[in-house]
């Protein structure tokens, strides 16, 4: 995967730049995952912390307007539990991803924001998506990533955690994604 100059988004990037909405895992989750993350793919790792991707990126940088929009579709769903593992991957692309159940919550949420026109539903893999939290996402090349994926699938902890929140992160220059806001499930303004 070809790297950005310092501070240039590449052409592909520059979708993902107004962010996204995200569930960030609490600790010891996070940190877990993050091991193995900067261990195996440290390139994603550098980008954003172990996450499970919601819903697209913004079309546009949301301002307070829309973030209550968001927050008012937050509001009618529950936390909820969210188990993840085993670890699975979508070989021949080379992503080592944790499986997260229920999928079918994930989705929900996502599809109740997309409804509100704010994201861009235009880009690759809107439809078809499979939540997942990635340990791997592009790096290494194929033949590692089965070699790793192979030595390290039986031996990660699953585990699960509750889902309260979600962030929206946003990436600077360098394509460093930072939580911007945390916003709660089922919390009306």
């Amino acid at each position: 995967m070809r790297q950005a100059a310092a501070g240039k988004p590449e052409g592909w990037q520059i979708p993902y730049l107004p962010g996204a909405l995200v569930i960030m895992p609490p600790e010891p989750v996070l940190s877990r995952v993050n091991r193995l993350r900067r261990k195996y793919d440290a390139r994603s790792a550098r980008m954003i912390p172990a996450h499970i991707t919601v819903a697209q990126p913004f079309r546009s940088q949301p301002g307070r307007e829309e973030l209550e929009i968001v927050q008012d579709v937050l509001a009618r769903f529950l936390s909820f539990k969210l188990k993840y593992g085993p670890l699975h991957n979508f070989l021949p692309y080379p992503c080592i991803w944790y499986e997260v159940q229920p999928a079918e919550k994930v989705i929900e949420l996502r599809e109740a924001l997309h409804a509100i026109g704010l994201f861009n539903t235009a880009l690759p893999y809107t439809r078809g998506f499979t939540p997942h939290m990635s340990v791997t996402d592009g790096a290494p090349d194929s033949e590692d990533t089965e070699r790793i994926y192979n030595r390290i699938r039986n031996r990660v902890r699953i585990g699960s955690f509750v889902v309260e929140s979600l962030a929206y992160t946003r990436p600077d220059w360098e394509m460093v994604c930072r939580t911007v806001e945390t916003i709660p499930l089922g919390r009306s303004r």
